[in-house]
């Protein structure tokens, strides 16, 4: 899908992903200040049930710890979230984009690994959003 959009910036989220007004451009614009080169972003559920709530938010907390690839160089973690990605399609192709992690469920994960490998920065940002989990 990647190879027919023609701009320098892709952008991929999950269908069942509900960004709140204005939460797009306010990644877009915390993307470019920052230079960066991909911006991964979890996205809080505003929960509509009371199912949500109990099951949402201990589901986002374990996903965020089980997903943290470890950044040895600089002794910190760099997490990767699946819901919503912002990349520069020069990154996105230099780490062999979805074809290089297809072979694993947690991809934006294996790309992680792989942009550490390259000594790449991926900032991180949260973003609230309708998120069902039916």
């Amino acid at each position: 899908v990647f190879l027919k959009a023609t701009g320098d910036i892709l952008i991929f989220m999950d269908g069942d992903v509900v960004l709140q007004s204005g939460a797009l451009e306010s990644l877009l614009h915390r993307f470019f200040a920052r230079d960066s080169v991909w911006l991964t972003v979890c996205c809080f559920s505003d929960f509509q049930s009371t199912a949500e709530y109990v099951f949402g938010l201990p589901i986002t907390i374990g996903v965020m710890q089980a997903l943290a690839v470890p950044r040895v160089d600089l002794g910190h973690q760099v997490y990767a979230y699946g819901q919503l990605n912002v990349f520069r399609r020069q990154i996105y192709e230099q780490l062999g984009g979805h074809r290089a992690v297809g072979h694993v469920v947690a991809e934006s994960h294996e790309l992680a690994k792989l942009a550490v490998a390259a000594n790449l920065k991926i900032d991180a940002a949260f973003a609230f959003a309708q998120t069902r989990l039916e």
